[in-house]
């Protein structure tokens, strides 16, 4: 089995196994996620819900990104201290939860007006549903699987970009809707 279609891909190009010998079978969403708190978008100073601290999950450069930007970045893992000095450097006003439970993190989403997912790699992407079914604006990467994931229900920017993931931040604050 694989997480998603792009999962599958990878599987075919680096294994000798028949295609139809894979099957998709996506990550299942968690019922605490199913119902969702209605709250006002906060856009003088949103809540940005950054899950991860791993290499993959992009912090630097998305603390380059969010510079200047007014708003509080809410980071749930370990960080380190590089990532430590560069939001520093950056000046981005955070907050750092190294370890949430199931309760914990359907509160990070409650209280966040963006989740932030602007991974270089990705199987699958949980935070993207999970904010999208908590009813939150999303900024993800726009490559495989996140596009096919995200839809058309998130707001995207090329991770390696941080002037895009700036503007992507930006239309999302700046959509009246929201």
């Amino acid at each position: 089995t694989a997480i998603s279609q792009r999962t599958k891909e990878e599987i075919l190009e680096y294994a000798d196994v028949p295609e139809t010998r894979i099957i998709v079978i996506e990550n299942p969403l968690q019922e605490q996620y199913l119902s969702p708190t209605e709250t006002v978008f906060r856009a003088d100073e949103p809540t940005i819900l950054q899950v991860g601290t791993l290499p993959n999950k992009n912090l630097p450069n998305v603390a380059r990104a969010l510079s200047g930007i007014p708003c509080r970045l809410r980071i749930v893992g370990s960080l380190t201290e590089e990532q430590k000095d560069i939001l520093a450097d950056c000046r981005v006003n955070y907050t750092n939860d190294p370890e949430l439970d199931d309760e914990g993190m359907r509160r990070a989403y409650e209280d966040a007006d963006i989740v932030m997912f602007c991974s270089t790699f990705e199987g699958f992407g949980m935070p993207l549903i999970e904010g999208q079914s908590m009813r939150r604006a999303v900024v993800t990467s726009r490559i495989r699987p996140l596009t096919d994931v995200g839809g058309d229900g998130a707001f995207y920017a090329d991770p390696t970009n941080v002037e895009e993931i700036r503007a992507a931040v930006l239309d999302a604050i700046g959509k009246d809707s929201l």
